[in-house]
């Protein structure tokens, strides 16, 4: 009798010891893995871009330090034909991105974006599309910005530079 009460009382431990392995070993990491987000982040690629649109952008809005009001990425993109365009963009796992689309001139330093002319900026809320209209200068290359307050460093985002009414 007392060596099966025993038994029990070990088997018991050991379920609750298990269980307790199990769990710290399946909680949320803090940051996301490198890969994380990869598959939809191509297949977006895939469903807004335009084969004869000016190219485009993604990736995951980084948290950093520095910056303490969210999480941010931008792209520079250099060769960019003159012309009016569309910039579509799509986001996932915050709940809106902040987009804005500026200007420079193709081979100057890219540091001081900032002070670039803003061709669109509007925000994208996440789990839908939006569309930004933008007309190039000619000579100019465009420099994307996504931004967030969400520091989680979950937020992903797409966008491509289409021809109007393309990409999405």
């Amino acid at each position: 009798m007392e060596r099966r009460r025993l038994l029990r009382v070990v088997a018991v431990l050991g379920s609750v010891g298990l269980a307790a392995v199990l769990t710290g070993c399946t909680h949320a990491d803090p940051v996301p893995k490198p890969q994380y987000g990869e598959a939809w982040i191509d297949r977006m690629t895939g469903l807004i871009s335009d084969p004869d649109g000016q190219g485009g952008t993604s990736g995951r809005l980084e948290v950093s330090d520095d910056d303490p009001h969210g999480a941010h990425a931008a792209a520079y993109l250099e060769s960019i034909a003159s012309g009016t365009y569309d910039v579509v963009g799509v986001c996932r796992s915050t709940d809106f991105v902040d987009l804005t689309v500026r200007s420079f001139r193709s081979g100057t330093d890219h540091d001081d974006a900032e002070h670039e002319p803003v061709l669109a900026a509007g925000a994208i809320t996440c789990g839908a599309t939006t569309r930004l209209h933008i007309v190039v200068p000619r000579g100019s290359g465009v420099d994307l910005e996504a931004s967030t307050s969400d520091r989680s460093g979950r937020g992903l985002w797409v966008a491509s530079i289409v021809r109007p009414g393309h990409g999405g």
